[in-house]
C-alpha cells in the first residue's frame, strides 16, 4: 500500500484552493458571498486537520503491513497445528480399533469356551440316547457304501492310440530291405519320410507309398503299405478315417504275415472306436472272431480290449456272457495289461450277479490275484474283498473285513487306502452291532492312528466317522 507524505499533500491542497478561488471569482459577484478573514482562518485550521489525519494514515499503513506479516506467520502455525491434530486423531483411531478387535477376540473365545462347555454337558446328559441312535444306521452305512464301490469300474473304455509306425519300426524295416531291390529302397525312403514329415507332407507320403506299392508281391514292402494305411487312418477324420481302416482290413485280413496281421487287428480296434451302435458291436465281434485263437501277444491284447469295450455296449445276459468269455480265454495270460482286464472283468461280473454266484466270483478274483505285485490289479482285489464282506453275514463278514485290512493297510495306493478306511468304519459298526464294543474301540484307535495325517479328502471323511464313533464309545464305556 502506497504511503502519502504530508509535505506533498499540502501544496496540492493549496493549488486546489487557488483554482477554486479563481473559479469563484470568475462568477458574477452579485451571486456570491464575500470571503472574510474568519473564513481564511477556518480554512487554515481545516488544512492543519487534514495534514494531521494524513500523518495518522501513514502510521496506520505501517501497522497494517505489520499485521499482514503476523497473519501470514500465524497461518503457517495454524496449518502445522492442524497437521499435528489430525495425525494424533488418526493414531488414536487406530489404537481404538485395535482395542476393539482385541475385545472382540476375547469375547469370541469366551463365548466359544462357554458353548463348548454347554455342548459337553448336553452330550453327557444325552450320551445314551445318542449312542443308541448312532448304532441304528450301522447297517444303512453298509448299504450306502456298497453302491459307492460297485460304480468304480463303470464307464471305462480302453482306447488304442498306439502309433502305427514309429522310428524303430521304420529303421528295422529299412535295414531289412534297403539292399534287396530298388523297389525296396524306394518304399523304405517313403516310410522314413512319413516319420519325419508333418501335416499335408506326411499325408502325401502315406498316399504315395500306398499308391505305388499296394500291389507289390514283396511281403516286406506290403508290411510298409499296411503301416502306411494304419498311420494314415490315425490322422484322418470322419468318413475318410473309416474308409482307410476298412481298406487296410479288406486288403490284408487274410495275410499270413504276423506283423501285417498286427496292423489289421489295430485297424479293427480303431475302426470300432470310430463307429457307434450296432456297427461298433459288429466290428468288435469281427476282431474277436478272427483273432481270438491267435498266439501273438500284441494281437491278443487287442482281442482282450475288444471284449472289454464290447461289454459296455451290451446289457443283461449278453454282457455277463462277454465277461465270462474274456475271463475264460485270458485268465492264464502272462500279459499284465490283459490280466488287469481279467481282474476288472471278474469284479464287474460279480456286481452283475446275485447270491452265491456273486460270492463265488469275488472269491475267484481274490484267489487268483491277491498276491499280485501290480497295484492296478490289486485295486479290484481290494474292492472284491469289500463287496464280498457286504454279501456275507455275521462272523464271515467280520473275518473278510479283517483280511482286507490286514492285506492292504500298508498300501501306498490312495484308492486302496480309501477302501481300507471304509472297511475300518464298516467293521467297527459290525462289532458294535454284535456287542463287541471293546474290540471296536481298539480297532478304531488303530484306524485313527493310521489315517490322522491323510491329505485325501475322501479318506478324511471316513476318518471323521471313525473319530466320532470312537469318542462316543469312549464316553459310554
Amino acid at each position: 500500500m502506497m504511503k502519502i507524505n504530508s509535505l506533498t499533500l499540502i501544496p496540492m491542497m493549496f493549488c486546489g484552493i487557488l483554482l477554486f478561488s479563481s473559479h469563484a471569482f470568475s462568477q458574477d459577484r452579485s451571486d456570491q458571498t464575500p470571503i472574510t478573514r474568519s473564513d481564511y482562518i477556518s480554512m487554515d485550521k481545516q488544512v492543519s486537520i487534514l495534514e494531521f489525519r494524513v500523518k495518522e494514515l501513514g502510521k496506520n499503513s505501517d501497522k497494517i503491513d505489520g499485521l499482514k506479516s503476523d497473519i501470514l506467520s500465524n497461518k503457517i502455525e495454524i496449518q502445522w497445528l492442524h497437521t499435528i491434530v489430525f495425525s494424533w486423531y488418526g493414531f488414536i483411531t487406530l489404537i481404538v480399533s485395535i482395542i476393539t478387535i482385541v475385545i472382540g477376540l476375547v469375547a469370541y473365545n469366551k463365548t466359544k469356551s462357554m458353548a463348548a462347555e454347554q455342548c459337553e454337558k448336553w452330550l453327557k446328559a444325552h450320551k445314551k440316547e445318542i449312542l443308541e441312535n448312532f448304532e441304528k444306521p450301522a447297517k444303512l452305512w453298509l448299504t450306502e457304501n456298497k453302491d459307492e464301490v460297485l460304480q468304480t469300474f463303470k464307464n471305462i473304455s480302453l482306447v488304442d492310440s498306439i502309433p502305427s509306425t514309429n522310428l524303430t519300426d521304420a529303421q528295422d524295416f529299412n535295414s531289412t530291405i534297403l539292399h534287396e531291390s530298388e523297389e525296396g529302397e524306394k518304399a523304405a525312403e517313403l516310410l522314413i519320410k512319413t516319420i519325419n514329415s508333418h501335416g499335408i507332407e506326411k499325408i502325401s507320403a502315406y498316399l504315395e507309398l500306398i499308391d505305388q506299392f499296394k500291389n507289390s508281391k514283396n511281403e516286406v514292402i506290403l508290411l510298409a503299405v499296411a503301416m502306411a494305411y494304419l498311420g494314415l487312418g490315425n490322422i484322418l477324420i470322419g468318413q475318410e478315417k473309416i474308409n482307410t481302416y476298412r481298406e487296410l482290413i479288406e486288403q490284408f485280413k487274410n495275410s499270413e504275415n504276423e506283423k501285417i496281421l498286427i496292423r489289421v487287428a489295430k485297424a479293427y480296434f480303431n475302426l470300432a472306436l470310430t463307429l457307434e451302435g450296432q456297427d461298433q458291436i459288429d466290428t468288435y465281434r469281427e476282431l474277436i472272431k478272427q483273432f481270438k485263437n491267435n498266439e501273438n501277444e500284441e494281437i491278443l491284447l487287442r482281442v482282450a480290449m475288444a471284449y472289454w469295450n464290447l461289454t459296455f455296449s451290451l446289457e443283461g445276459q449278453d454282457q455277463i456272457n462277454t465277461y465270462h468269455e474274456l475271463i475264460k480265454q485270458f485268465k492264464n495270460s502272462e500279459n499284465e495289461v490283459i490280466l488287469l482286464l481279467v481282474a476288472r472283468s471278474y469284479f464287474n461280473l460279480g456286481g452283475n450277479l446275485e447270491g452265491k454266484n456273486r460270492i463265488d466270483t469275488y472269491l475267484e478274483l481274490i484267489k487268483q490275484f491277491k498276491n499280485s505285485k501290480n497295484e492296478e490289479i490289486l485295486l479290484p482285489v481290494a474292492m472284491a474283498y469289500f463287496n464280498l464282506a457286504l454279501a456275507l453275514e455275521e462272523q464271515d463278514q467280520i473275518d473278510t473285513y479283517h483280511e482286507l485290512i490286514k492285506q492292504f493297510k500298508n498300501s501306498e495306493n490312495e484308492e486302496i487306502l480309501l477302501i481300507v478306511a471304509m472297511a475300518y468304519v464298516n467293521l467297527a459298526n459290525k462289532l458294535i452291532d454284535t456287542n463287541q464294543r471293546s474290540e471296536a474301540i481298539q480297532l478304531l484307535s488303530e484306524a485313527i492312528k493310521q489315517f490322522k495325517n491323510s491329505d485325501n479328502q475322501e479318506i478324511n471323511l471316513q476318518f471323521a466317522k471313525m473319530e466320532t464313533l470312537h469318542n462316543f464309545l469312549l464316553q459310554n464305556s
